[in-house]
């Protein structure tokens, strides 16, 4: 059952990724040092290095990727948790800007989230759903809900994107459509738990 679970996993980094990868990826665990216990499979993960706190299901595998964004080089670090009893895949992501891409303006933020979108549309080969606009503590984001298929099953992905000074963050979740409708709580929980600091 795991062999048939893991090749799932590897595909689900793939689609799961907002942004087009240059390079391969380097995998490394969280240590649970890092994670509070919440009395659930769900910790708080807090890190320095992200500057934001998010409650995750368990251990996070680390990811470093080489990507583009809107044409440009950027290092794109990723958390991820999978549920394996639902197939479902929880990640964090956070891509610090090169300088050309920090300035602030409605044309910059609507190319910026625009090249996402079409990105991780691509990635997934997936049919976009819906398209929200947010914020977060005052910064622009937008939530996209995309369908798509993986080995013959349909998934719906649920993922914010938000703009915050030099870095953008994106949080996702990939699930079997099947489980969405009783996971609703647990994906709203991880979407909204994402916090700046």
């Amino acid at each position: 059952m795991h062999s048939s679970t893991f090749k799932l996993s590897d595909r689900l980094w793939v689609w799961l990724a907002l942004t087009l990868t240059l390079g391969g990826a380097v995998s490394l665990r969280v240590p649970p040092s890092a994670m509070a216990q919440t009395g659930s499979v769900w910790r708080s993960l807090q890190t320095q290095e992200g500057h934001f706190s998010i409650l995750m299901p368990g251990e996070s595998d680390r990811t470093t990727q080489s990507v583009r964004i809107l044409g440009r080089s950027a290092t794109k670090i990723s958390l991820s948790a999978t549920q394996w009893q639902h197939g479902a895949r929880y990640q964090v992501s956070w891509i610090d800007l090169p300088n050309s891409l920090r300035k602030r303006g409605d044309r910059q933020r609507t190319l910026l989230f625009e090249d996402t979108l079409t990105q991780l549309a691509q990635e997934l080969d997936g049919q976009l759903l819906q398209e929200t606009d947010l914020t977060l503590a005052g910064h622009p984001g937008k939530q996209y809900r995309l369908s798509h298929w993986v080995e013959g099953e349909a998934y719906v992905v649920t993922s914010r994107a938000f703009w915050v000074g030099p870095r953008f963050f994106q949080i996702s979740v990939a699930l079997p459509e099947r489980f969405a409708p009783g996971l609703e709580g647990s994906t709203q929980g991880f979407l909204k738990s994402f916090r700046i600091r």
